[in-house]
């Protein structure tokens, strides 16, 4: 009986230690609205500006160091042709100060993928690899609940020509964890 004893007390002193060090990581998560538009006359994800929508997952590493997990979902066009990107992107952000306004820049690398619709037709897709330097602000309005305001310059890798767009964010953030 003794020894069942101690092995519970050792699991759950293990298991608290889990709990408690994954309570003191910073995790993010984010949603928010997007506007892209081409940069010059390449009209490599919107001939006229997409809207859309997407997910962050932000974990700091430092405080003032932060790895990014972006999926966003962009389109335009009518009702007899659209024009729809998904976007999935892995990246970093370098926050410049600490406290409850934090102005930030970072990166982002990933995959472009490019599908249309047409009616009563088959329309092709493409999928192309990106990079894109960002800059934004962090404004947290609690400990827990912030406003996300972020401008990144796409560059997406297409064949035989670089497709430059300027990417719109804004959104909500909430604080998991410390």
């Amino acid at each position: 009986m003794k020894m069942n004893s101690q092995w519970i007390t050792a699991a759950l002193f293990a298991v608290s230690g889990i709990f408690t060090t994954e309570a003191q990581a910073q995790l993010q998560l984010g949603i928010g609205a997007n506007y892209v538009n081409s940069v010059g006359n390449d009209n490599s994800l919107s001939q006229d500006g997409a809207l859309g929508g997407g997910v962050m997952l932000r974990y700091f590493i430092a405080p003032q160091v932060a790895l990014t997990l972006n999926g966003r979902y962009l389109t335009e066009g009518d009702s007899g042709y659209r024009i729809n990107n998904l976007i999935a992107t892995a990246g970093a952000d370098f926050f410049l100060s600490e406290g409850n306004t934090r102005p930030y820049l970072g990166a982002e690398a990933g995959v472009y993928h490019t599908f249309f619709t047409r009616t009563l037709a088959k329309a092709p897709s493409v999928t192309n690899f990106g990079v894109a330097p960002k800059a934004g602000i962090l404004f947290m309005l609690n400990s827990k609940i912030g406003l996300d305001f972020n401008l990144g310059y796409h560059l997406i890798f297409y064949d035989g020509f670089t497709g430059k767009n300027l990417l719109l964010g804004a959104g909500l953030v909430f604080d998991v964890g410390q």
